[in-house]
């Protein structure tokens, strides 16, 4: 009996690690969901767990038919599907944590040491050796952030006081090395409401103190680097040590004076969070990007209410622009869903935050709703400045505060034998996925080992699993292809999606190198009619004509460089005006192209 209570504990161990650890950075976010959804449906299936039906598992059931039914907007079918893994995720963990409720705690204290020693780690690694922004295993510092402001209010939530206020100071300690300055918001939030609660019934103010010994580390750091290491333990001990030998009124007054200190430091420091925050402007090129491609992408919804497909922004983004900018999502999660699933999609959005406060509201009951109601609140309010949703970890987190919390008399279970089924195709469904997407990573590995025949190998795998229907995978293989193959890819690729401009412009590329003028000439025109603010894009197409008019003097290279000139002004009438306050937009002259193409 012990042996087999120790093995579901190691088990569900491992399972909460791999959810901390899996390395979004490398292996990208739909493979990462992938994965995380068959190891959640094979623990369901091992388990015998049966799968039922509540408000929150039909509202993310809801989302999920509305993406299977985008999948007809979509020019790619598996990009899409890397969003249908996020919801599926969501439903299955629910379901899992559920049915571990009687192990509440032993999560919690499982998520919050695993995610902090990830933490730990990246401080050292990314923070300190490296000198950049932590991002830990999630390849974005403001998802991280944010992640580490729910894991301290896990952390403050547990009944468990094992290393809490070292977890604390450490996880205060990775905010501030993530730069994120609207995540700092947040943890300023917390600590707060940490101070006010704790303070005024336990006359606790460890909270403030792990908030100042963070700032004091982050600091040294960023002056002296590992050698924070070895100064910062002493002057620790010596913190703790006065505060907790002093009376309550007096730790009021130890706290200011530390507080007042500290202002002092953020003062004066260069460190980069602090110039960060001295920077702030409405006028930021960072803000006034999002700002114009909210309004882009809005511009966009309203032209199209149902949608174009989710994760479609990520190639449709070229064809609505008002300026130049290549991102991978709207940092919107409220906008990205509407642009997506349409308006209904963002209706769904607002009714599972709507859903999620009034389910917090009724079913906890005890001090401890002031946590939950900020971990809440602080993911949906940092969604819109930023995409945390597409990582499956954050809805998996949210799941689990749910299904935690949640009554039993809810359910409404399914038979053993549906319920089975339903699991065993998600669990097929995810490992064909896995094998599409995992083909590609190991083709990509190759080709950036120069080792192209076993890359070429892999790209082939993934177009025989997808039935040649992934345009990434012809690019792909153009890539590692030579002669007329490396055309014949691309126009496969094009015709699979016909809005991405690189695929255009390496078919211009590929048609000059092989001196075919007239369809280099073609396809430069095609990308430029779909990317217009990109200026490198004038700067080649400016040199291919001049080249191509000294090799075949045909008066149409000639007169095109005419119809360049014209079409650059034109469209640099469209420019976006905040588009000035951004790196890398169209110059205000077209002479500026012409004398980048003579230098």
């Amino acid at each position: 009996m012990t042996n087999t209570k120790d093995k579901s504990c190691l088990y569900l161990a491992i399972v909460i690690f791999i959810i901390n650890v899996i390395p979004y950075c490398i292996l990208d976010e739909g493979l990462s969901s992938a994965i995380l959804l068959l190891i959640g449906t094979s623990y369901i299936i091992i388990n015998k767990y049966k799968i039922f039906a509540d408000g929150y598992v039909l509202i993310l059931i809801c989302i999920t038919i509305l993406c299977v039914v985008s999948l007809r907007q979509s020019n790619n079918i598996f990009l899409s599907l890397e969003g249908i893994f996020t919801y599926l995720c969501g439903i299955i963990f629910y379901i899992l944590f559920f049915h571990l409720k009687y192990k509440k705690e032993q999560i919690y204290d499982y998520f919050v040491y695993f995610f902090s020693m990830g933490v730990f780690i990246s401080i050292l690694y990314q923070g300190i050796y490296m000198n950049k922004r932590i991002y830990g295993n999630i390849g974005y510092a403001n998802t991280y952030g944010i992640l580490m402001v729910l894991i301290l209010c896990v952390n403050t939530i547990r009944e468990n006081n094992n290393f809490r206020n070292l977890i604390e100071y450490v996880l205060i300690s990775g905010i501030l090395y993530t730069g994120s300055r609207y995540t700092l918001v947040f943890s300023c939030i917390f600590i707060f409401c940490q101070t006010m609660v704790k303070f005024k019934m336990l006359y606790d103010n460890k909270v403030t103190i792990n908030f100042i010994l963070a700032i004091i580390t982050y600091t040294l750091c960023s002056k002296v680097g590992g050698m924070a290491i070895i100064l910062m333990p002493p002057i620790i001990y010596l913190i703790y040590y006065i505060n907790d030998n002093i009376g309550s009124k007096n730790k009021k007054i130890f706290s200011l004076s530390l507080m007042t200190v500290i202002l002092f430091i953020i003062y004066f420091s260069k460190a980069q969070l602090f110039l960060r925050l001295k920077n702030i402007s409405i006028n930021t090129p960072v803000l006034q990007e999002r700002f114009i491609y909210y309004e882009d992408s809005i511009k966009a919804i309203l032209s199209n209410m149902f949608g174009f497909g989710i994760n479609s922004f990520q190639y449709r983004q070229y064809g609505i622009q008002s300026a130049f900018y290549d991102v991978k999502y709207i940092h919107n999660s409220l906008i990205q869903h509407i642009f997506d699933l349409g308006v209904l999609g963002g209706v769904l959005f607002i009714v599972l935050f709507v859903y999620g406060l009034v389910y917090i509201n009724k079913t906890i009951k005890d001090d401890k709703k002031i946590y939950y109601v900020l971990m809440y609140l602080s993911i949906y309010a940092h969604s819109m400045l930023d995409f945390d949703f597409s990582f499956s970890t954050v809805i998996i987190i949210i799941s689990m505060i749910f299904a935690l919390n949640k009554k039993e008399n809810e359910n409404k279970e399914l038979k053993h034998k549906l319920s089975y089924s339903i699991n065993f195709l998600i669990g097929i469904f995810s490992v064909y996925f896995i094998c599409c997407n995992g083909s590609n990573f190991l083709g990509n590995i190759y080709e950036s080992n120069q080792q192209f025949k076993l890359a070429e190998r892999f790209y082939k795998l993934n177009e025989t699993l997808t039935f040649g229907k992934n345009f990434e995978t012809y690019m792909f293989l153009a890539q590692v292809s030579k002669g007329n193959d490396r055309i014949n890819n691309l126009i496969k690729a094009e015709k699979l999606n016909p809005y991405d401009p690189r695929i255009k412009l390496n078919m211009a590329f590929l048609y000059e190198k092989n001196n075919d003028f007239y369809n280099a000439n073609k396809y430069y025109e095609k990308a430029i009619g779909i990317e217009k603010f990109y200026k490198d894009i004038y700067i080649k197409y400016l040199s291919f004509l001049q080249k191509s008019y000294k090799a075949t003097k045909n008066k149409m290279f000639l007169d095109n460089q005419q119809t360049l000139k014209k079409l650059y002004e034109k469209n640099f009438e469209k420019l976006n005006g905040k588009s000035k306050y951004m790196k890398n937009q169209l110059p205000q002259n077209f002479n500026e192209v012409v004398k980048k193409v003579t230098n």
